[in-house]
C-alpha cells in the first residue's frame, strides 16, 4: 500500500470492502500460506459512477473460524450464504470510515490449511476517497486499496492473485499491473504477482511513450520533455538497483501512468502512478520514481504492522543514494537537511512494545536517516553487504531479522546502536 506525492516521495494506502455470498472447501493446503486467488467480473456505469461486482475468492483458512474483509460503504452485498459459509455481519469498521466490515463465519469443520471458497455479489456507487486517488467518471476510472472497491483482508497482510474482468467501451484502454489483453468486448487483467489490490485505471484517450524496459501512459495533457526525462530516469535507476540486488529478482518493465489529478501516487509492483509531472524538479522526480522502484526489492514487511517502516524507509534511502549518483553529493546532503528539518516531534521508528503502523514522517523521514546513519557507522562495504542480504532474502521482513543480521556484520554493539537509535 503505496501512497506519495512527488515532493515528498511518499507511498502508503487508506483500506475499505464489499458482499458475500456462499463458501465451498477445496483441497488442502500446506502450511505455507500461498496468496488468496480471485477470480471477478467488474461493470462499471462511467456516467453514474457506479459499478457492479462478481468476485470469487479461494483461499487458506486459518486458526479463526471466521474471517474479516473491508469494502466500501456505498457498495451494498447481495444476501446469500453456503457452502462453508454459516453467516456473516456487517458493520462499520470503524467511526467515521468509509469501509464496512465483513465478518464471515466459516463452518466449524473447516481447518487451518484447508481452502475455502468465498464468492462476493455487489452493487453500488463508492463513497471516493478524499485523496482524489479513486473514481469512475466518463473520461477516467482509477481504482486500487484507498477506495476498497473489492473485498480487502482486514489484516491487510494476504496477498492476491487472480483474473479480472472490466466491462468498458470499445475505445477504452486500460493500464494494471497484470497483464491486459481485450477479450469479448471487454478487458481482461491477469496478475500473477502477489499484490494488496487489484489496482487499475483506464481512460478513452491514452497516450503512450516508451524506452526499452519501461512505458508511460497518461490521458493527456503532459509534453513529452517531461516523458522522456521519466523513462530516462527509469531506465537509470533500474540499471543501478539491478547491478546491486538483481541476483534473484530484477527490474525488467515497468508501466507508468500519469493521473490527471494533484498530488498522491503509489506503486503495485511494476505498475507504477503519478501524477503531473510538468511542475516537479529534477530532484524529487529521480526520488519519486526510484522510490517507487526500489520497493521491487524493499518489500515484504506487513504493511500496517510497526515494520513497515522497512519498506518506507529503504525505498526511501535507495531513492536518495540515487539522486546522489544522478544529481551529486549537494543534492544529496540537501535531501538529508530537509528530513531532518520536517521531522519535528515524532515517535520512535520502532522499539519492541510498538503495535502502530508507523506515520508518514517516521517511514519517510527519520527511518532513512537512521539508515544514513547506519551506513556511517558500519561503513559502505559492511552497509552494502547488509542491504544485498536484507533485500535480496525475501525470507526477512520484520526488525528483530534486521537487528540479528546487522549484528552478525557489524558486531553486538552496532546491533544495540541501532536499537536505540530506532527507539529515539
Amino acid at each position: 500500500m503505496r501512497r506519495a506525492t512527488h515532493s515528498a516521495w511518499i507511498t502508503g494506502a487508506a483500506v475499505g470492502l464489499a458482499g458475500v455470498a456462499g463458501a465451498v472447501p477445496v483441497q488442502a493446503q500446506p502450511v505455507e500460506t500461498p496468496p488468496a486467488s480471485y477470480r471477478a467480473t467488474a461493470a462499471l456505469d462511467l456516467e453514474r459512477g457506479s459499478l457492479r461486482v462478481d468476485w470469487s475468492l479461494d483461499f487458506v483458512a486459518q486458526e479463526s473460524d471466521t474471517v474479516a474483509f473491508l469494502l466500501n460503504r456505498g457498495l451494498a452485498l447481495s444476501d446469500r450464504t453456503g457452502g462453508a459459509v454459516r453467516g456473516f455481519a456487517v458493520a462499520p469498521w470503524d467511526e467515521g470510515s468509509d469501509w464496512n466490515r465483513i465478518a464471515v463465519a466459516l463452518d466449524p469443520a473447516i481447518e487451518p490449511g484447508d481452502t475455502v471458497r468465498v464468492e462476493f455479489e455487489y452493487a453500488g456507487v463508492p463513497v471516493w476517497p478524499a485523496n482524489g486517488m479513486n473514481a469512475i467518471s466518463e473520461s477516467w476510472v482509477e481504482l486500487n486499496v484507498d477506495s476498497a472497491w473489492h473485498p480487502v483482508f482486514e489484516t491487510f497482510d494476504r496477498l492476491l492473485v487472480g483474473v479480472l474482468r472490466v466491462d468498458l467501451p470499445a475505445d477504452w484502454t486500460i493500464a494494471s499491473s497484470g497483464a491486459v489483453e481485450r477479450q469479448d468486448g471487454g478487458w481482461r487483467i491477469r496478475d500473477e504477482t502477489p499484490q494488496i489490490d487489484v489496482a487499475f485505471a483506464a481512460s478513452p484517450t491514452w497516450r503512450t511513450l516508451a524506452s526499452s524496459r519501461f512505458r508511460v501512459s497518461h490521458p493527456g495533457g503532459q509534453d513529452s520533455t517531461s516523458l522522456r526525462r521519466l523513462l530516462e530516469t527509469a531506465e537509470g535507476c533500474a540499471d543501478r538497483l539491478n547491478a546491486r540486488f538483481g541476483q534473484r529478482d530484477s527490474l525488467s518493465h515497468g508501466w507508468f501512468v500519469i493521473a490527471p489529478r494533484q498530488e498522491s501516487g503509489y506503486a503495485r509492483g511494476n505498475y507504477i502512478v503519478l501524477t503531473d509531472l510538468r511542475d516537479s524538479s529534477e530532484v524529487n522526480l529521480t526520488g519519486f520514481v526510484c522510490h517507487e522502484l526500489a520497493h521491487t526489492w524493499a518489500t515484504g514487511a506487513a504493511p500496517m504492522s510497526p515494520d513497515n517502516w522497512l519498506n518506507e524507509g529503504f525505498a526511501q534511502y535507495l531513492a536518495a543514494e540515487f539522486v546522489r549518483e544522478w544529481h551529486g553529493e549537494e543534492a544529496f546532503q540537501r535531501l538529508l537537511e530537509e528530513w531532518a528539518a520536517d521531522l519535528g516531534d515524532q515517535p520512535p521508528v520502532w522499539t519492541s512494545e510498538t503495535r502502530e503502523r508507523p506515520g508518514f514522517q517516521v517511514a519517510y523521514r527519520k527511518a532513512p536517516l537512521v539508515l544514513h546513519r547506519l551506513q556511517t557507522r558500519m561503513g559502505e562495504r559492511n552497509f552494502e553487504r547488509l542491504l544485498r542480504e536484507f533485500l535480496v532474502d525475501r525470507s526477512l521482513d520484520t526488525t528483530p531479522e534486521l537487528l540479528e543480521l546487522v549484528e552478525s556484520i557489524g558486531g553486538r554493539e552496532t546491533r544495540v546502536w541501532l536499537e536505540e537509535e530506532l527507539a529515539r
